[in-house]
């Protein structure tokens, strides 16, 4: 099958997606990546120093801007550097895929990759784009997304947050095909992962995206051999959608002892894309880094690059003589739910 996987330029998308490939090897792929963590930093640098504020700023770098700005680029230019978890064209390259990182996927030459791809199925992981009717109607079995909320309870952006805020103790993956509206098509299966009220939820979402990883894999099993998809039309009546995550949410957040981001669930996953050997190469890739760093870093306001560099520098992305780390196992990351 012609499959095409539309991800968010994140770090939780992409560990996620180290998971999947390997499953859907033998299928043509592509791979669809939208960002917009640039203009949400625009919007808030200037008001670094509120807490609230600082913890969106630290999701928003160690997620977003972090891998895909600065990391990944750098090893683009020193692939010798590279460890044993392989940056997005590497990892891409690995199953002949092509990727694009689209503005727009609904209009223009955006559109008319994905037409001239031709997909026969389209899944989304955290994309962050509605796809508009002119998109959906493309692959002929149909459009999937892996939504990080148990809809129809959980619809819209930001849901484990709400979940959590909630008191929720287990957050949900749910596979749905999409249709004309947001969050609202028939639901195909979900599966769960525990609170962890230690960790970030940053780190939450990242368990909840590695759990639909079977989910998808098993659609797509039951798509090659031609099976009929099980499904089950949400309850109109239960359906609660959120918006933009606000600033008073952050606070409750916070006020029960849980942050958006904490460093020690992303230093782990950022050094698994660097080399753990010492020498030239590390070096080399050590100056870029810094390079690149110290650029993106000089366009925001004083307060946020004393936060960001204060959070983590580019040498604890290189340090000698730690393990090697292995991909994620998906499958074992969640009590899997058949709806």
């Amino acid at each position: 099958m012609r499959i095409l996987l539309c991800v968010r330029e994140d770090l939780s998308s992409w560990w996620a997606l180290h998971g999947l490939l390997p499953h859907l090897a033998g299928h043509q792929l592509a791979i669809a990546q939208s960002s917009m963590a640039a203009e949400r930093f625009a919007d808030l640098h200037e008001l670094a120093g509120v807490p609230e504020v600082d913890d969106v700023l630290a999701a928003l770098w160690l997620n977003d801007v972090l891998p895909y700005e600065v990391l990944f680029p750098s090893l683009a230019r020193h692939p010798e550097a590279a460890g044993p978890m392989a940056a997005p064209q590497r990892l891409a390259s690995a199953y002949g895929a092509a990727v694009r990182t689209v503005t727009d996927i609904n209009t223009g030459a955006d559109l008319a990759w994905v037409a001239a791809f031709a997909p026969d199925v389209l899944v989304s992981l955290g994309f962050g784009q509605i796809l508009r009717p002119q998109v959906v109607a493309l692959p002929p079995l149909g459009c999937f997304n892996t939504h990080p909320g148990d809809l129809p309870r959980y619809a819209g952006l930001f849901c484990p947050v709400r979940a959590v805020l909630a008191g929720e103790e287990s957050l949900v993956c749910t596979l749905h095909r999409m249709d004309h509206g947001i969050d609202t098509g028939p639901v195909v299966s979900r599966a769960r992962v525990p609170v962890d009220r230690a960790r970030s939820i940053a780190w939450h979402y990242e368990q909840v995206y590695l759990a639909g990883m079977p989910l998808v894999h098993e659609l797509v099993s039951g798509l090659s051999s031609g099976a009929p998809v099980r499904q089950q039309t949400q309850a109109s009546g239960a359906r609660s959608y959120g918006g933009c995550l606000d600033l008073e949410e952050v606070a409750a957040l916070h006020a029960r002892g849980m942050r958006l981001a904490q460093r020690r669930d992303f230093l782990h996953h950022l050094r698994a894309f660097t080399t753990a050997e010492p020498g030239g190469a590390a070096e080399d890739l050590r100056t870029e880094l810094t390079r690149r760093w110290q650029a993106w870093l000089s366009t925001l306001a004083p307060a946020a690059r004393g936060l960001l560099d204060e959070l983590i520098s580019p040498e604890e992305l290189l340090p000698q003589g730690r393990m090697r780390t292995v991909a994620p196992d998906s499958a074992r990351m969640a009590v899997h739910e058949v709806g």
